[in-house]
């Protein structure tokens, strides 16, 4: 499960960082409506990748054993960290 977590996750990077590339080749958007279609791109591809990695995500989260589970449920809540007024 680890592997195909991983694997999923370095194909997410590899097409997040294929966008960009693409993204910075590309003459930067002038207007509102142009830099917001691009916001749009980036979030579908984003969105996208999480899709791609959710299902892995699932299955190594069930492989963990309770104390594993209960760690990354703690990392993801944010619990301990420090919250700045």
């Amino acid at each position: 499960a680890w592997k195909e977590l991983a694997q999923s996750v370095r194909a997410g990077s590899a097409t997040i960082g294929k966008k960009c590339e693409d993204l910075k080749d590309s003459q930067a958007p002038q207007s509102a409506p142009d830099k917001l279609a691009q916001f749009e791109t980036m979030a579908t591809t984003g969105l996208g990748i999480l899709q791609q990695i959710r299902p892995a995500f699932d299955r190594f989260y069930r492989a963990l054993s309770d104390k594993q589970k209960k760690a990354i449920d703690n990392a993801i809540s944010h619990r301990g960290k420090r919250h700045w007024k």
